[in-house]
């Protein structure tokens, strides 16, 4: 008989530690905060530094459920999110938890601040999104893994090793292209997520100067803009910051006036900074200023090549050397405002040379002695 006792303790002991370690916690399908008894079934509430081994976190379909501050997981468990769940700071998976994520259709998960996993797994399935207001650093290795990451968009840059990490979509204007809904949710659930909505982003060319006008809709935690130029749409130099609105959900218009604009074409880029020193390219915008020139010398040549100098038409633009059979036998793409094509090969002849670019085409004839 004391065997039988103690084999039915020894099983009742191995399930009681079994039940006590595979503990789940299932939200109300209702608005309310992650610390409020009565958001969750039994009103048990998950205190993350409660957890043990093996819960399992759910947030049911329908549910509204935001935890205010970060979000710090231990022990080793799953968070499935099939409703939404907001957490207002940074949502941290520590290497010993292997905490897995799993958001399912219909789900969504917004961390206003960085989301930094180390050994765990996140999934997002078809119809189920993650929004990161910071960086997305998952630094893991092992069975770390990132499933459908093309349902994962942040607001800051991607810290991560794992494969698939380079389909994750960073900036706002990656959420607000492709999946406009999502991004209309988000602004309006989490508006502090999306530092600056901009309206638009103009520039004029003027007699003696250029305008350059923008808008915002909102700017939330914000500081400043900077104000870039370039010659040729690629290389980029500050020429002016200008101060903004801190926090405003109102349209804000700003405007500046660049009184030594370089002649001929150039770019003016927009970078939005925020009050943590966060940045993002918001809008680029080309000009034409002054007087177009398109010069070729020397022509006639004998100096082994011909210079192409277009004003207008230096970004992309390609040059073409036709034989009088109209055979294309030398083309250039043009550096800057000013490129060589080498003729030193090319017999002696009239050739029709031709430029294409942006500011449209020019043709003339270029004899080569």
């Amino acid at each position: 008989m004391k065997k039988v006792y103690f084999v039915v303790l020894i099983c009742f002991l191995i399930t009681f530690k079994i039940m006590a370690a595979a503990v789940e916690y299932r939200s109300a399908s209702a608005t309310g905060l992650w610390n409020t008894a009565n958001m969750w079934s039994q009103s048990r509430i998950p205190v993350p530094a409660n957890l043990q081994n093996d819960f399992s976190i759910y947030i049911s379909s329908g549910a509204d459920v935001t935890h205010a501050g970060n979000l710090t997981f231990d022990a080793k468990g799953s968070l499935i999110v099939n409703g939404v769940l907001v957490i207002d700071g940074d949502l941290v998976l520590n290497s010993n938890s292997h905490t897995n994520i799993t958001i399912n259709t219909g789900g969504i998960l917004i961390v206003t601040g960085d989301f930094i996993g180390e050994e765990n797994n996140t999934s997002v399935n078809s119809g189920g999104y993650l929004v990161v207001g910071g960086d997305y650093i998952h630094t893991g290795t092992g069975t770390s893994s990132i499933t459908n990451p093309g349902n994962i968009f942040t607001m800051g840059q991607v810290e991560s090793g794992l494969t698939g990490n380079t389909a994750i979509n960073k900036g706002e204007d990656a959420l607000r292209t492709k999946n406009l809904t999502l991004y209309n949710f988000v602004k309006n659930r989490t508006p502090g997520i999306l530092p600056v909505t901009l309206l638009y982003f103009k520039a004029t060319a003027q007699t003696s100067s250029v305008d350059i006008n923008w808008a915002s809709a909102k700017a939330w935690d914000f500081s400043h803009y900077e104000l870039e130029r370039s010659e040729d749409g690629k290389e980029f130099y500050q020429i002016a910051a200008i101060d903004a609105e801190e926090n405003s959900n109102e349209t804000v218009e700003y405007s500046y006036t660049d009184n030594a604009p370089l002649a001929g074409t150039s770019y003016y880029r927009l970078k939005a900074v925020d009050i943590d020193g966060k940045s993002e390219y918001k809008g680029i915008e080309m000009v034409k200023f002054g007087a177009e020139t398109f010069e070729v010398y020397p022509n006639p040549s004998s100096a082994g090549y011909v210079a192409v100098k277009w004003s207008f038409g230096n970004e992309g633009a390609v040059a073409s050397l036709k034989d009088n059979t109209g055979r294309t036998v030398r083309t250039a793409a043009l550096r800057g405002q000013q490129s060589r094509i080498e003729t030193a090969d090319l017999p002696a002849g009239m050739y029709l040379l031709v430029v294409q670019g942006a500011a449209g085409v020019q043709k003339t004839q270029v004899m080569i002695r």
